[in-house]
């Protein structure tokens, strides 16, 4: 399912141009009581990386028991990416809440998922996988502070997964 992102404010000067505008009158920014919701930090951050040139190939896939928050490609590299939020008071940083166990699942339902489309182990593409983190603080919890994409996260070397 393909969003229109003109329903969307822009997120980006691209966004704006396409529109035909040249400045906004005005910025609001705001808390968002829903931000603690499954699906918030997927949804921003599918919009991060599609204005870095990714394509979103899914949201939310699953395989038995196990989900991958995105898949998303650029070139020959397809990143699976979990994403992790977390308050600002949080003991660890949100990529310390992907346990070994956590992340060998994500790695098996990637291998579902390449070897389902037939290019598991060709050559074809570059797997790799990704942490985004979210925190979020104010005086609501409700803000986003500050997020980071942590590329290559982490490798399956030690997970008894073969990509």
């Amino acid at each position: 399912m393909e969003l229109d992102r003109d329903l969307f404010l822009p997120v980006s000067r691209e966004d704006m141009a396409r529109r035909g505008w040249d400045f906004y009158d005005f910025l609001l920014i705001t808390g968002d009581a829903y931000v603690d919701h499954p699906s918030f930090g997927p949804a921003i951050i599918g919009r991060v990386l599609e204005a870095e040139g990714y394509r979103i190939l899914e949201r939310n896939w699953r395989s038995g028991r196990s989900e991958i928050d995105l898949i998303a490609q650029r070139g020959d590299i397809i990143a699976f990416v979990e994403v992790k939020t977390r308050g600002e008071h949080a003991l660890a940083a949100p990529a310390a809440f992907v346990t070994r166990a956590q992340r060998r699942r994500i790695a098996l339902a990637a291998v579902e998922y390449l070897r389902a489309r037939g290019i598991y182990n060709t050559g074809a593409v570059q797997p790799r996988f990704d942490v985004f983190e979210i925190v979020t603080g104010g005086p609501d919890g409700a803000c986003v502070t500050r997020f980071s994409h942590l590329v290559n996260a982490y490798d399956t070397g030690d997970l008894d997964v073969f990509l």
